[in-house]
């Protein structure tokens, strides 16, 4: 289960697209940019307005057709 302050890699595909650094953020492993928020177990893109995406199912993000966004891995 996901829990916010803490660190977690972000992979898709199994390759590493991003970090969670202690916070709701998805940030890209190439420019820090923020690709996703998690909200609770909601997945929603940053920018505002803000756009639903699909859930966290345990440290997998699925879309609202239960495909995989990405997956998490703990750091440490």
């Amino acid at each position: 289960m996901f829990e916010q302050g803490k660190r977690y890699a972000v992979t898709a595909g199994g390759s590493l697209i991003g970090w969670i650094e202690e916070d709701e953020f998805v940030r890209s492993s190439e420019d820090g940019q923020m690709l996703y928020r998690i909200d609770g177990t909601d997945i929603y893109l940053p920018a505002s307005p803000t756009q639903h995406l699909g859930w966290l199912d345990g440290l997998t993000g699925r879309d609202l057709d239960g495909n995989t966004l990405f997956e998490l891995e703990l750091d440490g």
